[in-house]
């Protein structure tokens, strides 16, 4: 049997979601044993008083109080010690990995929509999700070239710099890495095909920003090869910090 729970009540959808759901089964079936309230969340059609009469009559039982509670709690997201302050969850997500945590864009989903909706957007980490207060936020860019430091807010970043939008997929390297171990065993984590996912990226491009510090971005003989960056994702055992770099070529548009 298949059952859903909204707020206090527990609800037995076998027959409605075989039968009868404009969506058909595979997507209501991934609400199986969970909470509805954050996949109606993704479509307004369900904030109808029809659907609560619906669902009502499909009611078998009443949940406990605390089970309630946990439930509400479970959706403020957290989890023990060093990620206890990472963001809540969508349920959707088909996780891969709790801490760090991992999940990919369910597969009955990920052609749903040109843009990825944010909740589903897969997620890949390596260390806790850092808290980070906007108001408090500081870029911080320095290196070859510059005489100094240089320290943006991230008003800054909004007020300086004109706006530019990129509509592009990212997807981690190792997507569809269970396809790859089926020929031969790859080290990794075991990513399915949804590590992919579409969205609209906004803001300042880097090279507005390395030309605002000083960089001369027009000088070919400059001994800067590569920008690297720092991510504010520090590892609790230590200083450790995510990094990444890219060419300087493709930081300053060259090509």
């Amino acid at each position: 049997r298949m059952w859903v729970v909204y707020k206090a009540g527990v609800y037995d959808i076998t027959e409605f979601a075989r039968e009868a759901h404009p969506g058909g089964a595979e997507k209501i079936a991934m609400a199986a044993g969970k909470s509805i309230e954050p996949f109606w969340a993704m479509y307004a059609q369900h904030k109808e008083e029809y659907v609560y009469e619906l669902l009502e009559n499909m009611r078998i039982a009443n949940l406990d109080p605390k089970d309630v509670a946990a439930n509400a709690k479970a959706r403020e997201g957290g989890g023990e010690g060093p990620y206890a302050n990472d963001p809540p969850r969508h349920p959707a997500l088909v996780v891969q990995s709790p801490a760090p945590f991992n999940a990919e864009t369910p597969m009955a989903l990920i052609a749903q929509d040109f843009i990825t909706p944010n909740d589903i957007f897969f997620v890949r980490n390596h260390l806790p999700v850092p808290t980070v207060d906007p108001a408090e936020y500081v870029l911080e860019i320095q290196g070859l070239g510059l005489a100094e430091p240089v320290r943006l807010t991230l008003d800054d970043l909004k007020t300086k710099f004109p706006k530019h939008s990129v509509t592009a997929a990212i997807q981690c390297a190792g997507n569809r890495r269970t396809v790859m171990s089926d020929l031969k065993a790859v080290r990794g984590g075991a990513w399915n095909a949804g590590a992919i996912s579409n969205a609209t990226w906004s803001g300042p491009r880097l090279v507005d920003v390395l030309k605002h510090c000083g960089v001369d971005v027009d000088d070919d003989e400059s001994a800067l090869r590569h920008v690297h960056f720092y991510g504010l994702d520090k590892d609790p055992a230590g200083d450790t910090v995510y990094a990444a770099s890219v060419p300087v070529d493709i930081a300053l548009q060259r090509r």
